[in-house]
């Protein structure tokens, strides 16, 4: 089955297992034990958009012995998520297989089923084994293949941001094959665009908002004449006026610096438009204005002029990717010294709230949330990509060094980045708390970080 309803659609025609409420779904024993004494991991994917808070049991499949709960709260598609499971734990759940059941939530649960092609394997559902030995080498080698794909749009863009990152700082060809493996996901050989929103709707050769435009960054500096990006200019002339400002109001946000003014200033540059650069950068000044104010960088700026999210760790990353990756292709076609300005002002503010162990809180200005790791990755990602284009100093860089250390104790021994705050569906409550997940997202932006700093891959 590769489609729960007619309304929604799994990604990529993937296999599907649907988790019913109350109703075990048995997962099977696997063919060969392990080794005594291995520990690991009870890990399924989620292939639909979920944003309910759902909890699903993982009990033996003979004994019915339980191991464990999963809280999946407000999920998005592509997802991984995972149990703990002990020496004794892992060896039984090898030996009998597990049982998942969905115990909370009133709708059913849709999880990548096995049989994925071989790059996505690492999302089918199953136990996972530790690995001895550092996990840097394996989070590549998963950056590097389908089990880094994420949903169309800002997600995915931080992905293929990374990779092309990594393929231009090393010109090693796996990350340009990567690159071309993600973008076949999507776009086929006749150049139609074959996606699905981040509800999971069906949004087949249409741009479903200013967040689903990311992407065609890369896409517009591996191939400035594709077809599909006359469908975002239109998009863009359609839904922006000149000064940067919405011809049909809407709140601004900070991830419009990533996903609206930076694919707009790499078309200027590759179509040498002037207008085009104008406009984007219009739409950093706007933003600048209405999100950057004395008591910190908030996330939106509504229409009844409130703003929500102070200083969250993802936004203040989008604010500082926008405003540094889109003043690189910016130059020389339109002003932009008041920009560099307000980089240099936004990043020294970042830099202030960096915490002792290199990453950044949720939400910067309150340490008593945890960090996160995928802002945190952003966030660093744009001050080395900065000092390395001279558009900030050096110390910068430092920080971003500092922020590096810090993330490689949140890889799990097969390579996933832990430690991220979830998709923003649950509101300002979730994003205060401690759940945390893996992020595919998060490692795109890891990625992008690896590249800035030259880092051994």
């Amino acid at each position: 089955m590769t489609a729960p309803t007619s309304i929604l659609r799994a990604p990529f025609g993937w296999p599907t297992l649907e988790l019913q409420p109350g109703v075990p779904s048995p997962l099977p024993a696997r063919a060969a034990p392990p080794p005594a004494g291995c520990e690991g991991w009870l890990r399924f994917t989620t292939s639909i958009d979920d944003r309910e808070e759902k909890r699903v049991s993982v009990r033996l499949l003979a004994s019915g012995r339980d191991l464990g709960d999963i809280d999946i709260l407000h999920a998005h598609s592509l997802e991984p998520f995972q149990l703990r499971l002990s020496a004794a734990d892992f060896a039984a759940a090898a030996r009998e297989g597990v049982a998942l059941t969905l115990t909370r939530g009133t709708t059913p649960l849709w999880i990548l089923a096995s049989d994925l092609p071989p790059g996505a394997a690492p999302l089918e559902p199953g136990i996972v084994t530790d690995i001895a030995g550092a996990p840097l080498p394996r989070f590549f080698d998963l950056l590097g293949s389908l089990a880094s794909a994420q949903t169309f749009g800002w997600m995915e863009g931080c992905v293929l941001d990374g990779l092309h990152d990594l393929h231009v700082s090393t010109r090693d060809a796996r990350w340009r094959r990567a690159l071309d493996e993600h973008l076949a996901l999507f776009i086929t050989p006749d150049h139609q665009l074959i996606y699905e929103d981040p509800r999971g709707r069906p949004s087949d050769n249409v741009i479903y908002g200013i967040e689903g435009t990311l992407s065609f960054a890369v896409l517009a500096k591996i191939a400035p004449d594709h077809p599909l990006l006359a469908l975002v200019l239109d998009f863009f002339r359609r839904t922006l006026n000149a000064d940067g400002t919405f011809r049909i109001q809407e709140c601004n946000t900070a991830e419009g610096s990533y996903t609206i003014a930076y694919p707009l200033a790499v078309l200027a540059q590759a179509r040498a438009d002037r207008a085009l650069a104008s406009l984007s950068a219009n739409v950093l000044r706007i933003r600048r204005e209405s999100l950057r104010r004395p008591e910190g960088l908030w996330l939106r700026h509504h229409a009844d002029d409130t703003r929500s999210f102070r200083s969250w760790a993802r936004g203040v990353a989008w604010y500082l990717l926008g405003l540094g990756r889109s003043l690189e292709h910016l130059a020389g076609l339109t002003p932009i010294d008041d920009l560099a300005d307000e980089f240099r002002q936004a990043a020294a503010w970042a830099r202030e709230w960096q915490r002792p162990d290199g990453l950044w809180s949720c939400f910067l200005d309150d340490p008593a949330t945890l960090a996160d790791t995928s802002g945190s990755a952003g966030i660093a990602a744009a001050l080395a990509r900065g000092a390395n284009a001279g558009l900030l100093d050096t110390s910068h860089r430092d920080a971003a060094q500092r922020c590096w250390k810090g993330l490689l104790p949140h890889l799990t021994s097969d390579g996933f980045l832990g430690g991220a705050a979830q998709s923003n569906r649950g509101g300002e409550a979730l994003q205060r708390g401690p759940y945390r997940v893996l992020s595919p997202m998060g490692m795109g932006l890891m990625g992008q970080l690896a590249a800035t700093l030259r880092i051994d891959v």
